[in-house]
């Protein structure tokens, strides 16, 4: 049994790392058009490989995504290479929502403290 959950903090670990360097390649590719949201996913990337990302800030790269993703198929300028990263990047976000934040995020369990 400790086997398995261990293999499964690698897992999530393994996951974390691949989609803050998804993230921080994908602000960087950003950064030449919009430099705000290259800005936000190039600090969330970071956040995110440090495991200072809460759940929130998780849902909000989703809801990005989500807004890229209905903006291409909306516009009819969409490439498969961008979309399938928006859509993988969306299904990440979606999963770290759901499976919580970082080991030093700051999430709603702390408001318990106070």
């Amino acid at each position: 049994m400790p086997i398995l959950l261990i293999l499964s903090d690698f897992t999530f670990l393994f996951l974390r790392v691949a989609f803050a360097t998804v993230i921080f390649w994908f602000g960087l590719h950003k950064f030449r058009k919009t430099k705000f949201i290259g800005v936000l996913d190039i600090i969330a990337g970071l956040l995110l490989a440090f495991g200072f990302i809460s759940r929130w800030a998780a849902l909000l790269i989703a809801l990005e995504m989500l807004t890229l993703i209905l903006r291409k198929f909306w516009l009819g300028k969409r490439s498969k290479e961008d979309l399938a990263l928006d859509f993988i990047l969306f299904a990440l976000s979606l999963y770290f929502f759901t499976k919580g934040g970082g080991i030093f995020s700051v999430d709603e369990s702390w408001l318990f403290l106070f």
